[in-house]
């Protein structure tokens, strides 16, 4: 259940982050007609408002998902330097793919690859988000607190003796 779960919230975050980064290039462009600014300019509030977007997703992960208490100050951290990881990754698999001919190599299944690694690489850097928000809790002195509707699991190692 718990892996059915992440696995949806790594779709959600790179369906909404792809979305967003759409209509973000889109609405610079529109607004470059407008106010011609040079390229830097754009670039760089293009990839602040990615970050500050994203960041605002992955904190919402964060605070919702997790079976526990969590304030949002300690959510924070977690979630800006998920998405700046986040960020890094999608524009090095563009990078690779703009200059590299994956589907010259190994056909169709080369682009399989790179989705594969970029998924792979979104959840763990989902779990280090996380495992950031939990150090930046404990750091700060408050308990992991479950929540009321939260199940203990207890693991058992149990001894094959045939």
């Amino acid at each position: 259940m718990l892996s059915l779960a992440i696995v949806l919230t790594i779709g959600f975050v790179l369906l909404v982050s792809l979305l967003l980064n759409v209509a973000l290039k889109a609405v610079i462009r529109y607004a470059n007609s407008w106010v011609p600014l040079p390229g830097v300019v754009l670039s760089s509030a293009e990839l602040a408002l990615s970050l500050i977007v994203i960041t605002l997703l992955f904190a919402v992960i964060f605070k919702v998902l997790p079976d526990v208490h969590v304030a949002w100050k300690d959510v924070w951290v977690g979630a800006a330097v998920t998405a700046a990881m986040f960020i890094l990754g999608r524009h090095l698999i563009a990078i690779y793919l703009a200059y590299t001919a994956p589907a010259s190599t190994y056909g169709a299944a080369g682009a399989l690859v790179v989705v594969l690694l970029w998924v792979y690489y979104s959840s763990l850097i989902l779990f280090f988000g996380a495992a950031i928000t939990k150090a930046k809790t404990l750091a700060s002195g408050r308990k992991v607190v479950p929540r009321a509707l939260a199940v203990r699991v207890k693991q058992e190692i149990v001894e094959d003796r045939s």
